[in-house]
């Protein structure tokens, strides 16, 4: 009976280990992906305070949340404005496709940059999962357009590119006011399956000047979602207002012909384009100021 009793304390003993060793794997795996994604910007932010980016840094404040954002003041001496960039998906503000080289170059053409970072899943989220990122990515926004207003600019354009360009159509709907003046977007991300996500949806419904970019060689989706966008070229988008070309649309769109979907080796064609456009549809002005008598010292 002694035997049979210890026999069966230790059956339960190795029982009741095996299920306890099944839990705590169970529990570290999903730990595991959990804090895969909650730090994935944690990760990107360590990245960048990391490389010779620190006096570019600047940490802005969202609610109660803090994020990193790069800012590049214009170099050429006539400033004409600044420009917010957001990143594609599970990237960061200083990504080399599309996003490093336009916030490097803008400013030697007098367009101050100010790249974010906005919320991020991993890639292998599909699109509808980043629909919860829209809502704190406007929150951003908001805080970029403040932090820009502080360094006296008032001329404020975005460029999105990919799931940043969906945010960035999707942004001009909630931004009160005046506060953006121009939108260019890089090959948007888009789907009728969900309204926060259907930049044609989007886009109708504001008055802001827009750029639409694709490659020609572009990913089907994104070229499927610009076949959508066209009719938006015909629906009351034409500007009239004084010293300005009344056969400029207010919406365009360009394919680069030839480009992929990370424009590679097309950068400077990309930045030439968007330049000029942004000449006609957000020009930079100087406003003449009242100039006080100098008080005299002693």
């Amino acid at each position: 009976m002694r035997l049979i009793s210890q026999n069966n304390f230790i059956f339960k003993f190795i029982s009741l280990l095996f299920i306890g060793l099944f839990f705590l794997f169970s529990f570290n795996i999903q730990t595991a992906k959990s804090a895969k994604n909650d730090t994935l910007e944690e990760k990107w932010s360590k990245l960048l305070k990391a490389e010779s980016l620190k006096k570019e840094l600047v940490t802005l404040k969202s609610g109660s949340k803090s994020f990193i954002a790069l800012y590049r003041k214009q170099t050429s001496g006539n400033p004409q404005g600044g420009i917010i960039l957001l990143h594609g998906r599970g990237t960061h503000p200083d990504w080399q496709t599309i996003i490093r080289p336009i916030r490097k170059a803008l400013p030697k053409y007098g367009w101050s940059t100010l790249s974010i970072q906005l919320p991020v899943l991993d890639n292998e989220k599909k699109l509808i999962d980043h629909v919860k990122l829209f809502a704190p990515s406007v929150e951003r926004i908001n805080a970029a357009i403040s932090y820009l207003k502080s360094q006296n600019i008032r001329n404020i354009a975005i460029i999105g590119y990919e799931l940043g360009a969906t945010i960035g159509a999707y942004s001009l709907t909630k931004i009160k006011g005046d506060g953006i003046k121009a939108y260019v977007g890089i090959s948007m991300l888009s789907t009728r399956k969900n309204r926060t996500l259907d930049t044609s949806l989007s886009l109708a419904l504001v008055k802001t000047p827009v750029f639409d970019i694709y490659a020609s060689n572009d990913t089907d989706d994104v070229l499927a979602a610009t076949v959508e966008r066209t009719p938006l070229i015909y629906q009351h988008r034409r500007l009239q207002p004084q010293g300005r070309d009344p056969k400029s649309v207010r919406y365009r769109q360009w394919q680069v012909n030839g480009a992929g979907p990370k424009y590679l080796s097309y950068e400077n064609q990309l930045v030439k384009r968007i330049r000029s456009w942004l000449k006609v549809f957000a020009p930079g002005k100087t406003i003449k100021t009242k100039q006080k008598k100098a008080k005299k010292t002693n």
